[in-house]
Parts: structure tokens; sequence; C-alpha cells
């Protein structure tokens, strides 16, 4: 019994360790440009982002639940993610840098909600 358990124990950790070693790329899938998940996510590859650009439906203030855009960083650059038009003409709402490998996080509150819908009626967030 107590073999079977060690074994058991030890496949369990190589699978985590395969996981790990595989990185961001299997932690999730680049959303549609119009996402009505809790949960959207943009991949970065190098200077582009997929998708380019992303609608969210708004956070439930009933519930409390929150929307979570999650920006993945694939290549091996230094990224930002700045919400405004590509033209350079950021707006304050989002700016924040994403290192290589790693990911960032934004949680949709209804009062960022409300903030992104007062700049942006359709409720696209424009990002570069």
């Amino acid at each position: 019994m107590k073999k079977s358990i060690r074994v058991n124990f030890i496949l369990f950790m190589a699978f985590c360790a395969v996981l790990l070693s595989c990185g961001v790329a299997l932690a999730h899938t680049p959303s549609s440009s119009v996402d009505n998940d809790a949960v959207a996510n943009v991949d970065i590859n190098d200077f582009s982002f997929n998708p380019s650009s992303l609608t969210v439906r708004p956070p439930n203030s009933q519930t409390g639940e929150t929307v979570m855009i999650s920006w993945f960083n694939h290549g091996a650059n230094l990224h930002s993610v700045t919400s405004g038009t590509p033209a350079g003409t950021a707006d304050g709402i989002i700016d924040h840098n994403v290192a290589p490998g790693t990911f960032f996080n934004l949680i949709i509150t209804q009062s960022l909600y409300n903030q992104i819908i007062a700049r942006y009626p359709s409720g696209a967030l424009p990002y570069y």
C-alpha cells in the first residue's frame, strides 16, 4: 500500500514538473475579440496582440462578480499594456509593463467598467 502511494506521488510530481516546464503556453488560449466569459486572455508575441482588440461583458454588480483580462507575454522583449490609441494617446486607464514569460491580470470591477464605458461607449477597450 505504501509503495503504491509513493509511486503515485512520484508520478504526480513528474507530471507537475512537465506542466511547469512548458510555461505559460499551456495556461490558456487567446479569447475571441468579443468575450462573454469572466476571464479573457490576450497573447503578446513580441509586439503584437492576439486578439488585437477586446470587448468584454460588464461585471455583475449584484453578485460582485468581476471580469478579468490576462495578458501573457510569450515574446522575448519587455512589453507594456497601455490603454488608448496606437497613435500614442494613452488614456490613463491601463499602463503596465509585462516582462517576458510573465502575465498581467486586469480585474474589471463595476467602477472600472463605468470608467471604460464613459470613455468608450461600445465597451471596446483599445490597448497597444
